[in-house]
């Protein structure tokens, strides 16, 4: 291995390499999860979040990797628009 690639590695690299022989490789701690983390690319940090992100979602239930939820938005929400100012008024009254 190159000496430049060498430096570059991550306590998470050695494990991930260790972890294709080994039978059993302990879980890392938080403690040395979190320096690898900072070590990544941006891009990976994105993909590392994105795991998390779905590994959570899987937990709570009811949601479906890969499926695709709406979500609402006040873009032209007209009517909504319309019962707040209506609310709005009658909280203020006349002015």
């Amino acid at each position: 291995m190159e000496e430049r690639e060498r430096s570059r590695r991550t306590p998470l690299d050695s494990r991930l390499e260790g972890a294709s022989t080994a039978a059993y490789a302990p879980p890392m701690q938080l403690s040395e999860l979190l320096p690898a983390l900072h070590q990544l690319p941006r891009a990976d940090k994105f993909r590392a979040v994105q795991f998390l992100t779905t590994e959570l979602a899987q937990d709570e239930g009811g949601l479906v990797p890969g499926a695709e939820y709406p979500v609402w938005s006040p873009y032209e929400a007209h009517e909504a628009a319309a019962t707040l100012t209506q609310y709005l008024r009658e909280q203020t009254g006349p002015q």
